[in-house]
């Protein structure tokens, strides 16, 4: 039993309480640049698919030229 003089953490969380001090003491504030790097890597990537959509409608139409021009029939998908 401890007494009213003595210290009821031992060495370890003596230790233990310095280290979260440190970390208390280093934690920053998140920098608003993660903020900007994030959205303009979303706007990127949104300009690049509507890229890529519009080159994909473009060559399924051209895959469906060409088959009009050749007569030849597209294969049925099954459902």
């Amino acid at each position: 039993m401890t007494t009213g003089g003595e210290s009821t953490t031992g060495a370890a969380e003596e230790r233990l309480m310095v280290l979260l001090e440190v970390l208390r003491a280093d934690a920053t504030r998140p920098d608003d640049s993660i903020d900007e790097r994030v959205m303009r890597t979303a706007r990127w990537q949104y300009l690049v698919r509507g890229v890529l959509s519009v080159l994909n409608d473009l060559a399924a139409l051209l895959v469906d030229g060409v088959i009009l021009m050749l007569g030849l029939r597209r294969p049925s998908r099954a459902a």
